[in-house]
This record gives structure tokens, C-alpha cells and sequence, in this order.
């Protein structure tokens, strides 16, 4: 894809997050949902905020098949959009805000862009082909990992998803702070510089992590699995059995062997 292709996207990703926040916030205030077959809930904005999104890509971009956690299972596409609406419906739900709207672009297996939006907070973050960028207000600025520091760890972990292997890992690892957040904002932490680390022993879906995964690579980490090798979206699949994200490009093997140890 040339550089114009993936500059309308970008434009798309962003314009399309920020209108299905929109939609998201205008339901914020209901308690009705309902439970999918695979126990997870699903609400009215999660349906709305995928409406709009496919509705904004599939009119400008017809040649791109539309992934979806609501409307779609994965296929031999080399090259599709992967969308999830609503990440971290629980929180939603719960009303603590940690919740956000992740539309990325995968080619390859590769996530090439993305977008995240957190619609209580108003904040965007995404990627171009360089950088990863972070927009609150009228402030727009290039975000960049921090060099990860064993002896000054900032972990980040699940607010509803830690297990008993995540806890222990955080017990090994033993980090100077430990934040709990939903959604992928955990991702965006570490793109922007805040913390280091976020270790998810457990099954996790394509769509929860795919955009942030894009804005994690430009700015300077990535996502690994425990053998520390860089998670790639395959197709007809959509889970990944355990995962690190990392503000480096090369997972540790101190960490590597920590994270076998518990599988």
C-alpha cells in the first residue's frame, strides 16, 4: 500500500473512533445488556459504535474486508480491517470510564495501523508509517516508549481479566508500580512512555489488542509471545493464548524464562 492509501486511512480510523465514541457516550447511562455465547456482555453501544465504524469504511474504501468482534470471523484476507467497537465492555458497564474503541489495519498478520480512542477521556492515540501520536484537546504530540529499567518497573495489568499465573508473574517480576486498567489502554501506557510491561496469561481475542499492538511498533515496543517471539494476527484464528507487551523490541530473557516457567 502506498503512503496516500495509508494517510486516508489513518484519517478514517480516527474521524471513524471518535464518532463511535460519540455513539458509545450517548448510551453510557444504560444498564441493559446481554450475555453472548461466549460469556461475555454485549450492549446496545457496542452494536451502535460497530454500525458506525463499518458504515464510515466500507463507504470510502470498498477493497478491504471488515473484521469485526460483532459481524465477522476471521479469513484468508492477506490484508483487513480488525475492529473492536467497544473493548472493555465490563468496564463500560461498570461506569469507571477504562474503556475504548480499537480499529486497526492488518497485512501480513501484521497490525500497520491503528487507532484508539477512549471516549470518557476524549483521547486518540494511532499511528502512521513512522510514529505513534497522542491527541487530548488541540494537543497533538509523537509518543515514544521509555527504556524498560529492572530496578524501576511500571507494570500494567487487567482490571477484570488477572488470573493466578499473572499474578504470579507480577510476584517475580516484582515491579516499583503496578497499574490496573481495563481495555487497551494498558497498551497505550506503554506507548506513551508510562509504564513498561503488561503481562496477559489467558486467552485474549485479535480485535482487543490489534490497535494498540499498531501504536505500541511506532512507538518503539511490540508484543511478544512467552517464547518472545512477535505476535502475528494468522488467519482464521482469533485468540491468542498469552501474550507480553514490552516498551522494547526485544523481549528480555530474564522475562522469557520467568513467563515459561508458569505455563
Amino acid at each position: 500500500m502506498n503512503t496516500e492509501d495509508l494517510s486516508k486511512i489513518v484519517s478514517l480510523f480516527n474521524i471513524a473512533a471518535i464518532r463511535a465514541g460519540e455513539k458509545i457516550m450517548e448510551n453510557y447511562m444504560s444498564s441493559k445488556y446481554e450475555i453472548k455465547r461466549d460469556g461475555s456482555p454485549l450492549t446496545i453501544a457496542d452494536l451502535e459504535a460497530n454500525k458506525v465504524i463499518t458504515e464510515i469504511l466500507s463507504s470510502e474504501i470498498t477493497d478491504i474486508k471488515i473484521v469485526s468482534e460483532e459481524n465477522e470471523e476471521l479469513n484468508d484476507s492477506e490484508k483487513y480491517f480488525l475492529i473492536d467497537p467497544l473493548d472493555g465492555t465490563k468496564e463500560f458497564i461498570s461506569k469507571n470510564g477504562e474503556f475504548t474503541v480499537n480499529i486497526a489495519l492488518i497485512v501480513d498478520g501484521v497490525p500497520v495501523l491503528g487507532s484508539v480512542y477512549l471516549p470518557h477521556k476524549k483521547e486518540l492515540f494511532w499511528n502512521d508509517e513512522k510514529n505513534s501520536y497522542y491527541k487530548f484537546k488541540n494537543c497533538t504530540k509523537k509518543i515514544f516508549t521509555q527504556t524498560y529499567n529492572p530496578n524501576l518497573t511500571i507494570a500494567e495489568v487487567s482490571r477484570s481479566h488477572i488470573n493466578k499465573r499473572t499474578n504470579d508473574f507480577i510476584k517475580i517480576l516484582n515491579p516499583t508500580t503496578l497499574n490496573k486498567t481495563g481495555s487497551s489502554i494498558k497498551l497505550c501506557n506503554i506507548a506513551r512512555g508510562l509504564s513498561h510491561i503488561y503481562p496477559r496469561f489467558g486467552n485474549v481475542n485479535y480485535w482487543d489488542i490489534a490497535a494498540g499492538h499498531s501504536i505500541l511498533r511506532k512507538a518503539g515496543g511490540n508484543i511478544f509471545n512467552i517464547n518472545g517471539k512477535k505476535i502475528l494476527y494468522k488467519k482464521k484464528q482469533s485468540l491468542i493464548k498469552s501474550f507480553i507487551a514490552f516498551s522494547e523490541n526485544k523481549l528480555p530473557k530474564d522475562i522469557i524464562q520467568h513467563a515459561q516457567k508458569l505455563i
